[in-house]
């Protein structure tokens, strides 16, 4: 019995993904696609908006989706005064496929060709029963990790090794 070809969702997603280009504009979005720990194709999309009144800083959204399952990923981040601040990231409850680490590669190419050195954030209290993890997770991801005494919040860096700073 022979299996059939997996679903390889590029040729289906390419249209959408020509269209945000025209509507956005190359300059505020970047896309790549991958694969996950189980070779499942993987969609990096980042999209920027600068701040009118700031050109210096930008809101940068990232989201990963993995098809044809609804496996996604989300991280918000801001770039202000060359240091990228890591404000969420949002995933569905699959751990170990390589999500977290693909987003985060992303980020970091993508605030290397924003102008940041430094990528920073803190870890909440509400994810206090993660943090094992978490701290694992970050430092994995090249990240410092301090963690306060009672172990309730915490803070990331990482410094940006920003060699060629275009995407291209």
């Amino acid at each position: 019995m022979t299996r059939a070809a997996p679903h390889d969702p590029r040729k289906r997603l390419r249209p959408l993904l020509a269209a945000l280009s025209a509507d956005w504009g190359e300059q505020y979005l970047r896309y790549r696609w991958a694969t996950d720990r189980r070779n499942a194709p993987v969609l990096l999309f980042a999209h920027w908006l600068e701040d009118a009144t700031d050109p210096a800083e930008a809101f940068l959204t990232i989201l990963v989706h993995v098809h044809p399952r609804a496996h996604s990923m989300i991280v918000f981040a801001q770039i202000r005064n060359q240091a990228a601040e890591l404000i969420d990231m949002k995933g569905s409850e699959h751990h170990n496929r390589g999500l977290g680490t693909l987003a985060l590669a992303f980020l970091d190419e993508i605030a290397c060709e924003l102008g940041a050195e430094t990528i920073e954030g803190w870890l909440s209290p509400v994810d206090l029963d993660h943090r094992p993890r978490q701290v694992h997770f970050y430092e994995k991801n090249g990240y410092t990790v301090w963690i306060s005494e009672d172990r309730s919040e915490g803070r990331i860096v990482k410094r940006l090794r920003c060699g060629d700073r275009s995407l291209s």
